[in-house]
């Protein structure tokens, strides 16, 4: 491989959020996110999707995506997005992510 064969790597921004991965039989993971790029996401935590699996990302602001699961290591993966955002998209999920990083959880009643 020469200096113009390489491929470059998209600019990923930094972010912790949550998101919740659901695979086509309805068994989802809750996950963190550490960055965000226009093809897709890099996630923390353990993945029990293998590789090339097929989910909706659902993120705490009520938006959704659909992805393929990626394996890079033990507890880092990635999910890359079935169509990649434009910057405007990138810019307003990022900022949903942060002004709402969580998923709301209901309080139990003890009554």
């Amino acid at each position: 491989m020469n200096k113009n064969d390489r491929v470059e790597r998209e600019q990923r921004f930094p972010i912790n959020a949550n998101i919740r991965l659901v695979n086509d039989a309805d068994d989802y993971a809750e996950l963190a996110v550490i960055d965000l790029s226009r093809s897709g996401l890099g996630i923390d935590g353990p993945l029990h999707f293998p590789p090339e699996t097929r989910v909706r990302i659902d993120f705490p602001s009520g938006q959704v995506r659909t992805g393929t699961t990626r394996r890079r290591d033990r507890f880092t993966s990635g999910v890359a997005f079935d169509v990649p955002m434009t910057e405007s998209d990138l810019g307003g999920l990022w900022l949903a992510l942060r002004n709402k990083p969580h998923f709301d959880r209901k309080i139990r009643s003890t009554n």
